[in-house]
């Protein structure tokens, strides 16, 4: 198992390879003789996540609301740096219709857009994220709150955006829950009022 530790940031880092104060350090051991899978694990310092940390954090390039359209094939990323270090992830490109924007200029109402869900499987590699929403959590027709990263090839040729939080309004708006931790629960209305102040 391979195994990414990042310290002092989010899971971001890990999707660009890149950040100011961020350390990356791997380890590998040989995966299980029955297992043909290398799986590689990513943790470390998370930010909070809960509704009002989301909204001050400043490192949100863009914040939209949107409506999950599906999931593609799970995606493999492989950057060399110079140094020697190396980044190996897998993540789950998954569509969002974009609803509503509430900071950023990236992306626009109407539009399908791509964010990376870190985790998934795919060419004998496996990833495990304990730093954001599972890829299973995006089902389709859910509607969201997200707080996204700037949006960037991570090196596999597919320009997306990665959260820092991800959150799930109920099927009635009246409140919102972390996608990474469903029993964190706040109000839609003060959520909304909230996201109308940012620009």
């Amino acid at each position: 198992m391979k195994r990414f530790i990042i310290i002092g940031g989010c899971a971001a880092v890990t999707a660009l390879g890149l950040g100011t104060g961020y350390a990356v350090a791997a380890g590998q051991s040989k995966p299980a003789a029955q297992t043909p899978t290398v799986t590689t694990r990513i943790d470390g310092f998370a930010l909070a996540d809960d509704a009002a940390s989301a909204v001050k954090f400043e490192g949100n390039s863009e914040v939209f609301d949107a409506v999950v359209q599906g999931a593609g094939p799970a995606r493999r990323v492989v950057r060399k740096f110079s140094g020697g270090n190396t980044i190996d992830y897998v993540y789950t490109p998954i569509q969002v219709r974009v609803e509503r924007v509430y900071k950023g200029t990236a992306v626009k109402a109407g539009q399908v857009v791509t964010i990376r869900a870190l985790g998934g499987t795919t060419q004998g590699h496996a990833t495990v994220s304990e730093l954001g929403a599972a890829p299973s959590s995006f089902t389709p027709g859910l509607r969201l709150a997200l707080f996204t990263q700037p949006i960037v090839d991570a090196g596999d040729g597919l320009r997306a955006l990665t959260p820092n939080f991800s959150f799930a309004y109920d099927g009635k708006g009246q409140q919102v829950r972390s996608l990474k931790n469903p029993a964190k629960v706040s109000s839609a209305d003060v959520f909304k009022q909230q996201l109308a102040r940012l620009r």
